[in-house]
């Protein structure tokens, strides 16, 4: 059984920034040095801890349906293709790969729903689901999210001085290491990783700035932080992004 690292996203268009994060992550991970023992836990519940161990594998699993907004994606054909010469141009290995699971199955329902029929179509794997802070804490809000942390394990990674584990609901601020706190008490299985470096270079950031001008979207596709050499070509001869989009 392999234990495998999934990404999921939008990736419209796939950053540098989705890259270095992978890479990242299964290198802390291997170290150990991604996730610590959370200190809270009682002496009843340690016995049914169990640490995040290193990952064989990360898949980057784009989605066929954006699950935020109705804004219309590029076809995942399209996307699916940018994301492999991303991976090529990073040169990180045999151990990342794109899954078009979602795209051979024209995955249309919640990501509840998705991320459950993933799982159980690989069922000989072991996933660890990677999420963001703001997906994290909207996660709870997902229609079935309690079957879906009952049974999946989840993974939330910060930006180092750039968003916090914090979020505003109807009662103030709240800490999303204390909602951790509860949904692990519960048998769930929801690990927080270390912040890792901060950007505000991720795909929304690329894609309107494409839009945005010439000026703007030169800048953008001449400039390998952002996108990659190939992602930048491949963009420019099926001419994405162009202003006035949605």
């Amino acid at each position: 059984m392999a234990r495998i690292l999934v990404f999921g996203g939008c990736f419209d268009p796939i950053a540098s920034y989705h890259l270095n994060v992978l890479a990242s992550i299964m290198t802390r991970a291997a170290t150990g040095q991604l996730v610590k023992k959370p200190g809270w836990i009682p002496e009843a519940m340690k016995a049914k801890y169990k640490p995040l161990l290193p990952f064989q594998e990360a898949w980057i699993l784009p989605y066929n349906k954006n699950p935020n907004s109705d804004r219309k994606l590029t076809p995942i054909d399209q996307r699916i293709e940018m994301i492999e010469k991303a991976i090529k141009d990073f040169d990180v290995g045999d151990y990342v790969q794109v899954s078009d699971f979602e795209e051979f199955f024209n995955i249309e329902c919640g990501r509840t729903k998705a991320l459950l029929k993933f799982s159980k179509f690989y069922s000989h794997n072991d996933f660890t689901f990677l999420l963001g802070v703001d997906e994290a804490i909207s996660l709870r809000r997902w229609k079935g999210s309690r079957k879906l942390t009952r049974e999946l394990n989840f993974l939330t990674v910060g930006r180092r001085n750039g968003h916090k584990f914090a979020s505003r609901g109807k009662k103030g601020y709240y800490n999303i290491s204390d909602w951790y706190q509860r949904v692990y008490q519960n048998g769930n299985r929801h690990y927080i990783g270390e912040n890792i470096e901060p950007s505000n270079t991720d795909g929304v950031f690329i894609r309107e700035k494409l839009m945005a001008g010439d000026k703007e979207r030169t800048a953008i596709l001449m400039n390998d932080m952002f996108i990659t050499e190939t992602v930048a070509d491949f963009i420019r001869e099926n001419n994405l992004y162009k202003q006035g989009e949605q």
